[in-house]
């Protein structure tokens, strides 16, 4: 057993840039937040092997068999797609432009300069943990839930060991579980460990471990109404689905009446979502889904309709401005729906790469100047 130096900020930032923040950042962007591989969906066609000398005990192809038994939420990324679609390259560069200035090249450069990391040798990744117990019914991030990821990279062991080396300013603990090193931080509790293959996992004791577990043949994969609601989702570059906490109890003291109760009466009876991201549409179009799953017909049918109108009465009033953006926005507005299918709600739109790419830069112009007069 040994120590290093590291402090929290570290291990994570060690692992974060294993998963290329920098090019997660063009998509966090555009949704709101080379070696030529992964061309698939997160369902099974991405190409996560790496490069570490060896194949990976869990590999990114098995999606939610490389999950533990344990999560009732999982989020799949697939980097490599991202980086050679050519449409969803588009928009990622409008998203970068938006929100640095800079094209998505330049940030993955800028993140391999300040980092040491090339994001451009990340397969994807896999987030998965329990979101009821991670959330918590006030909807704040819990520290010691049970959550984790895992990157695929082209990384060997000897480059992540010096990876955590060269970012060591803080107590790091090397333990072993199965014959597997383990990394603690030694404050936050977070562990990290090098799978084989160029696989990381990182996050809570009990989440690495099960991984590691799961790895070996000795645990179960994720499972039941979580994987089902997952599978049907739209196979795309990003996809989700994740149990909704019971915030009840939160939304009691919640506001005397009006629109604001009936949409927090209604968020008290949402049971699981689930969405894909920027999904193949075909003729060069792209699509986004969400679907909100309620404990019961009503709610769904009483949500669809709340929604259908704020889309309407947010057009209508997007479309009275004057202003390019809003006029772009609205242009979207008016090709996203919201429709039922008994005690789900699904949320889409679906559009060209180009009005995509258009619709990121009038969001990123509007969120700077504010609501449309009126609003």
């Amino acid at each position: 057993m040994g120590t290093r130096e590291a402090t929290r900020r570290d291990v994570i930032k060690a692992t974060a840039t294993l998963a290329s923040v920098g090019t997660a950042g063009g998509l966090s962007g555009c949704l709101g937040d080379n070696d030529d591989g992964g061309n698939g969906n997160g369902n099974g066609n991405g190409n996560g092997n790496g490069n570490g000398g060896n194949e990976p005990p869990l590999d990114y192809s098995q999606g939610p068999d490389a999950v533990t038994s344990k999560s009732t939420a999982m989020m799949d990324m697939n980097f490599q797609q991202f980086l050679n679609d050519e449409g969803l390259k588009t928009i990622l560069e409008a998203s970068a432009e938006s929100g640095t200035g800079g094209g998505l090249e330049e940030q993955m450069d800028r993140v391999e300069s300040e980092q040491g990391i090339d994001p451009r040798r990340v397969s994807g990744m896999i987030g998965f943990g329990d979101s009821a117990e991670s959330m918590g019914g006030n909807m704040n991030v819990q520290p010691d839930a049970y959550s984790g990821s895992i990157v695929w990279t082209e990384f060997s062991q000897e480059e992540f060991v010096t990876l955590l080396e060269e970012n060591a300013t803080g107590e790091i603990t090397e333990s072993e579980y199965e014959g597997t090193t383990l990394y603690t931080e030694s404050e936050s509790g977070q562990v990290i460990a090098y799978l084989g293959g160029g696989a990381v996992t990182f996050g809570s004791e009990d989440a690495v471990t099960d991984t590691i577990d799961l790895a070996a043949g000795n645990a179960d994969p994720f499972s039941g109404e979580a994987r089902s609601l997952y599978e049907e989702t739209r196979d795309g570059p990003a996809q989700f689905v994740a149990q909704f906490p019971d915030i009840e109890e939160e939304m009691s003291g919640g506001q005397d009446g009006g629109g604001g109760m009936q949409v927090q009466g209604l968020l008290t009876q949402v049971t699981w979502v689930s969405g894909s991201f920027l999904y193949d549409a075909g003729d060069n179009n792209k699509g986004m889904a969400m679907n909100v799953r309620f404990d019961n017909e009503d709610a769904a049918t009483q949500t669809q309709q709340f929604m259908t109108q704020l889309l309407q009465q947010y057009q209508a009033q997007l479309e009275q401005s004057s202003n390019e953006s809003d006029q772009q926005l609205a242009e979207t507005l008016s090709k996203m729906s919201a429709s039922q299918n008994g005690r789900t709600v699904a949320i889409s739109y679906e559009d060209t790469v180009e009005n995509w790419a258009a619709s990121v830069r009038s969001g990123a112009a509007s969120a700077g100047g504010g609501m449309p007069a009126g609003g």
